[in-house]
């Protein structure tokens, strides 16, 4: 008989349907210093929307197109900036609850890569905003449902990728 406890880092170390490297792929967290560096006279925060005054996404009555896509995994990306308020952390997080396979990605790096779940700790900046670019990789047109969450406030919105919300 095999003891439970063994069981137990099987569990943990991610036997899920995406494979054992799924656990490290799910979450992941902004790189603060991967601002993109646009003049402040260019920096406009219209059409997005503000969520705990901590970070805003594209206003829910846009319609985003998708661009280029993956071709190892077939998801196709929609672009779209995510600004961020220096000195407020937040958390993005895809509803689990969709048809559509949906990934969250903002700023550069090589550590970086699509993700469910994305953390962005308190960025230091003397500017208003700080602006990342990125955006959601999708497998279908689909509403896709974010709960944003800073503290103890949790926001939920869909934003509209190549279809209608309605």
């Amino acid at each position: 008989m095999i003891p439970l406890w063994w069981l137990l880092p099987l569990l943990l170390l991610g036997c899920t349907a995406d494979g054992p490297n799924s656990i490290e792929r799910l979450t992941d967290q902004l790189i603060c210093e991967a601002t993109i560096g646009v003049p402040h006279d260019a920096r406009n925060d219209e059409g997005y929307r503000w969520i705990h005054d901590a970070v805003a996404l594209p206003a829910e009555d846009i319609r985003h197109e998708t661009g280029r896509t993956d071709e190892n995994t077939g998801l196709r990306f929609a672009k779209m900036g995510l600004l961020v308020r220096p000195g407020k952390a937040s958390t993005i997080t895809v509803d689990p609850d969709q048809d559509a396979e949906i990934r969250l990605l903002w700023g550069y790096g090589d550590r970086l890569a699509p993700v469910h779940r994305f953390v962005i700790p308190t960025c230091e900046g003397n500017e208003d905003f700080l602006i990342y670019s990125g955006g959601l990789w999708i497998s279908e047109p689909a509403c896709v449902a974010l709960t944003v969450s800073s503290g103890d406030q949790a926001v939920e919105l869909r934003i509209p990728i190549d279809t209608d919300c309605s």
